[in-house]
């Protein structure tokens, strides 16, 4: 099943009060501990574009690349909509993860909310970093996140429900997940119910989202293959330590 497709209509009501913000102020303060020169970055699985607009706004040179047509237009009508110096900015392509060839390189490569955990096998996330390699100026910075693996395994998935509205629709979305802990994947089945608020009629579709969760041995292994050397891990978007309780996970590696 693709996802993403009539997903991505309601993604930016769904995700209003994510903490986009923060997670690009401690995005930026990476990048100026760690290469206070980065100008041009390329993120991987850009989605509607939210942390790109914001580090567009704080001077950087985004390309932003995405699977989903549906979510990049998104992006493409919050482009048409800010101010020039911001627009000019940002580059939006329709392109996967594994296999994009832009035909040129970046400071830094990022790839945000989890985007990591859609390769669900070694050959996708090898040929994935194979490509953020290729893509990376030599001592480029990789920046990901992802669910961490001991926390997934200490807690399990959890059902949830959400319901939020705008001026024209409500809209609920149930959320139930299967755990593969044989795989280290769990299989997330959207169910959403969309209320028009003028009409009251309702429509419902579903998708279904598989992600696997990763420990941080084994995606050092990985990278150390394609030449991206692990400099630092903890918490995103806090900088904490890794522990068992820590369920987001982020990974910095240097080309």
């Amino acid at each position: 099943m693709s996802v993403f497709g009539d997903y991505a209509r309601y993604y930016d009501l769904l995700y209003q009060d994510k903490e986009y913000l923060r997670e690009v102020a401690f995005l930026c303060t990476l990048l100026e501990r760690l290469d206070p020169d980065v100008r041009t970055i390329l993120d991987i699985g850009c989605g509607t574009g939210v942390h790109d607009f914001e580090l567009a706004r704080r001077g950087y040179d985004i390309t932003g690349i995405d699977a989903s047509r549906e979510m990049l237009a998104g992006a493409e009508t919050k482009r048409g909509d800010c101010a020039d110096d911001i627009a000019e900015r940002l580059t939006f392509k329709q392109a996967d993860a594994s296999s994009f060839a832009l035909d040129r390189r970046f400071d830094a490569v990022v790839s945000l909310f989890h985007v990591v955990g859609y390769l669900t096998t070694d050959r996708a996330l090898e040929d994935a970093f194979a490509r953020v390699a290729a893509h990376l100026a030599d001592g480029g910075l990789f920046v990901f996140d992802f669910w961490h693996g001991p926390a997934v395994e200490a807690s399990g998935p959890a059902a949830r429900e959400r319901e939020v509205e705008d001026d024209d629709v409500r809209v609920k979305r149930v959320t139930t997940p299967t755990w593969l802990p044989e795989r280290s994947m769990v299989d997330v089945r959207f169910e959403f119910t969309v209320t028009d608020r003028r009409s009251a009629v309702s429509r419902q579709f579903s998708e279904v989202h598989s992600v696997r969760y990763y420990d941080v041995d084994v995606l050092t292994e990985l990278l150390a293959r394609h030449g991206l050397a692990v400099v630092e891990t903890g918490e995103w978007p806090t900088g904490a330590a890794l522990s068992p309780d820590v369920f987001g996970a982020y990974i910095v590696a240097r080309k």
